[in-house]
């Protein structure tokens, strides 16, 4: 049975939890001592003493250097974290907000400013760094595309995505285009690349290249406008709020560990790498359970939100191991489930 669902008594666990509780507090190892004096246990400090004893072959607890108390571990914070996650889930439900569900928004969301000001607001609220991440959904199609004049040389490409998006752009051609050229051009396009997903364009590009060889004079603007819009769609958006709240804490004192962090997040490739690697709507990373070494003494939580049609958004907060977890997460949760309920129930 792994360590992480290990049964423990009502009395191991709560005993666990006070250690937790203690430790998040001060920063400092705690004894039976301690928690005899500060909790009501209800058992005397020999009693903890046996307990304490047990839950560090149980590797829940281990010794400090230079010290008789004892501190969690990973493992610990993930029975505490996964227990408080499940009555924070149940609070939400219980107290669901009414205005929220009978409020009509509007359905033109700027997902952009909605998941930084949530990022903000997050930050804010624990002092801990956020970090945004938005992207586009993976199976958006072209409906419809179209290029139609304007007048002498100038065009106008109208792309429809199958989200109800429309793009529009002006070509201009340095020769007279006829009718049918026009309807070949259209032709090509429309067999080429409409019921494709964007992702998928980068196949027949070429193919529309070699199908708009007999118009040089306009293929080039063409196949670049068509690589620009669906590009915009590809593109992963990053921001960063709190990143100098790290300076706070004193997990952070060693020069070189802040310099790898700043470094890490200032990195696109490593914060796509963050969110990507899982792709679960909600989840709490402790410790070691990030694969990504410099955030093995940190606690990762994630969250995702479906902004509309086409795009995700994620939030990433980033903290030390030792952390108000009521607080963050319940904080991270709330929200989220805001959020996502008020997108979800829009007109």
């Amino acid at each position: 049975m792994s360590l992480i669902n290990q049964d423990l008594t009502d009395r191991q666990e709560k005993i666990l939890y006070s250690i937790i509780d203690s430790y998040l507090e001060t920063a400092e190892p705690v004894g039976s001592r301690t928690l005899n004096k500060k909790y009501d246990l209800g058992v005397s400090p020999a009693t903890i003493r046996n307990e304490m004893s047990d839950l560090e072959d149980l590797c829940l607890i281990m010794k400090a250097h230079s010290s008789s108390g004892r501190i969690p571990t990973d493992a610990a914070y993930r029975r505490y974290v996964d227990d408080l996650m499940n009555k924070i889930n149940a609070k939400l439900y219980a107290t669901e907000n009414q205005s929220l569900s009978t409020t009509n928004y509007n359905q033109f969301i700027d997902a952009d400013k909605i998941i930084v000001e949530a990022a903000r607001i997050l930050s804010s609220l624990t002092n801990y760094t956020c970090i945004t991440m938005l992207r586009t959904s993976s199976d958006i199609h072209v409906e419809h595309i179209e290029l139609l004049p304007i007048n002498y040389n100038n065009f106008v490409m109208v792309v429809v995505y199958s989200t109800g998006d429309v793009g529009n752009h002006i070509i201009h051609s340095n020769s007279l285009l006829e009718d049918e050229d026009i309807r070949k051009i259209n032709f090509h396009l429309r067999s080429l690349i409409t019921k494709k997903e964007i992702n998928e364009m980068d196949e027949y590009k070429n193919e529309l290249i070699r199908k708009l060889n007999d118009y040089p004079f306009i293929r080039d603007s063409i196949t670049s406008v068509i690589e620009e819009e669906f590009n915009s769609f590809r593109e992963l958006n990053f921001h960063t709020e709190g990143l100098t709240n790290i300076f706070d804490y004193p997990e952070y004192s060693d020069m070189n560990r802040l310099r790898e962090f700043i470094e890490f997040v200032e990195n696109k490739e490593n914060i796509m790498k963050l969110f990507l690697e899982e792709e679960n709507y909600f989840y709490v990373k402790i410790g070691k359970e990030n694969s990504i070494d410099i955030l093995k003494d940190n606690t990762v939580i994630v969250s995702s939100y479906l902004l509309n049609q086409r795009i995700k958004g994620k939030i990433a907060l980033i903290a030390p191991i030792r952390m108000n977890y009521p607080k963050v997460i319940e904080a991270v949760m709330t929200i989220s489930w805001k959020i996502n309920h008020m997108i979800n129930n829009r007109n």
